[in-house]
């Protein structure tokens, strides 16, 4: 249009689309290619159509410094009992390898020490993993006694945040279709503590 009508303004303008853009949506102009500049980010993509709710429940897992479980028939339902310390192992390309989390009191995880990690519900074998880096992933930021203990990032700052850990992801994970699961593992101990609880209350 900004050649046949001579109009070189019309070279700036940017082109919005809006009205019902989900991620289906953006996959198929991504496929398909587009002149699109701006797009309308609406209800659809702010509460991610595909999973509108995000289940979310606390539940006990420690009582006067002693672990405690939630049992099911379902195992994703099952608790891993105590108090744990999270952190995400990353390999020599500097991917995520697995999740892992550690009683809170044991000795953690280094980069370049070789760690025993356990299936948290089976009894399969460990997996031996020298990570290449080590990032702890829970961290507390406010507390009863000091209040705020950890520095609040500004909006800028935890939106760089984001965009730095799914870029620090294995691209298999962020595919649309089928993603490739993180591995979550646990230490002997947390393994151990779940089974004997599991096996004790089994009655009940």
């Amino acid at each position: 249009i900004a050649e046949k009508y001579n109009l070189s303004s019309f070279l700036d303008f940017a082109i919005v689309a809006s009205n019902d853009i989900n991620e289906a949506t953006l996959l198929e102009l991504n496929s398909k290619g587009h002149a699109i500049t701006v797009f309308g980010i609406g209800t659809n993509l702010v509460t991610c159509q595909a999973q509108p709710a995000l289940g979310c429940v606390f539940k006990l897992v420690q009582l006067n410094g002693k672990p405690r479980i939630k049992l099911s028939s379902d195992k994703v339902k099952v608790l891993i009992p105590g108090q744990k310390r999270a952190f995400r192992l990353f390999n020599a390309e500097g991917t995520p390898e697995m999740d892992l989390m550690v009683e809170i009191r044991e000795d953690i995880p280094k980069a370049g020490v070789e760690y025993t990690c356990y299936n948290p519900f089976t009894d399969d074998a460990p997996l031996k993993f020298t990570p290449a880096r080590v990032e702890e992933l829970l961290h507390t930021v406010w507390n009863k006694k000091d209040g705020a203990c950890r520095k609040i990032l500004s909006l800028e700052e935890a939106q760089a945040n984001v965009f730095q850990q799914i870029k620090s992801l294995n691209p298999e994970m962020l595919r649309p279709s089928d993603p490739l699961m993180i591995q979550v593992k646990t230490s002997k101990k947390l393994h151990d503590d779940l089974h004997e609880l599991w096996v004790s209350n089994k009655s009940l």
